[in-house]
């Protein structure tokens, strides 16, 4: 019986070992790519300082974005009862041009980016209907419920993610889709396997030295 109770105890002594420099190296590559995403934002620093930043909170506890996104909204409804793209096509370039003053590589001034990209789109009167009403629905969703598809679809790219080194699988997106809104920048957590997986050939190896003694 005690012979049990030691291999049982040894037993669970490796397993405990394998599994921890799993999750040391889980954490030790979350903090590399933390510090590479700081890095990168570092280089986006403030070009004119006397600019409002978008996080300025302005009235009813909305902050500038919030309006900025508001009157984008308005100026595609002009856009579209007009049938012309040229209001939101130039506000959309004036949007992006300011908040490059803040930021030129991360998730929000991609937002910004696709915007002038479909406005530049639906300068083609096919695809004008198309375009337009794309931006409003989304635009209208975030404003009105914090829920931006666009943004939860740019999350996905794991450039975007640094603090999330997951894998795009269907359970990963579905939490994308699912995830409540929050104010700030969309982002999720690593899902539970990424850092709980133990490293079963290193037990295995544990328990074959331990056979030979």
């Amino acid at each position: 019986l005690a012979q049990v109770q030691r291999r049982i105890a040894g037993s669970s002594l490796a397993l405990a070992s394998a599994m921890a420099p799993v999750d040391d190296r889980a954490e030790r590559m979350r903090q590399r790519l933390t510090a590479k995403s700081a890095q990168r934002s570092a280089g986006d620093g403030t070009l004119l300082s006397f600019l409002p930043s978008p996080k300025a909170e302005v009235a009813a506890g909305k902050p500038l974005s919030w309006f900025l996104w508001l009157a984008h909204a308005v100026l595609i409804l002009v856009s579209l009862l007009l049938r012309t793209s040229l209001p939101v096509l130039v506000y959309s370039l004036l949007h992006a041009v300011y908040f490059v003053n803040f930021s030129r590589s991360d998730l929000q001034f991609q937002l910004r980016l696709i915007c002038v990209l479909g406005s530049l789109g639906s300068l083609l009167s096919p695809l004008r209907l198309m375009m337009l009403s794309s931006l409003l629905v989304n635009l209208s969703a975030d404003l009105g419920l914090g829920y931006n598809l666009m943004e939860r679809a740019l999350y996905c790219v794991p450039m975007n993610r640094p603090e999330n080194p997951e894998a795009i699988s269907l359970g990963f997106l579905l939490r994308v889709l699912r995830e409540p809104s929050r104010p700030g920048q969309f982002s999720i957590k690593p899902g539970a396997r990424l850092s709980a997986e133990p490293n079963f050939l290193e037990y295995a190896t544990a328990k074959a030295e331990r056979k030979k003694r």
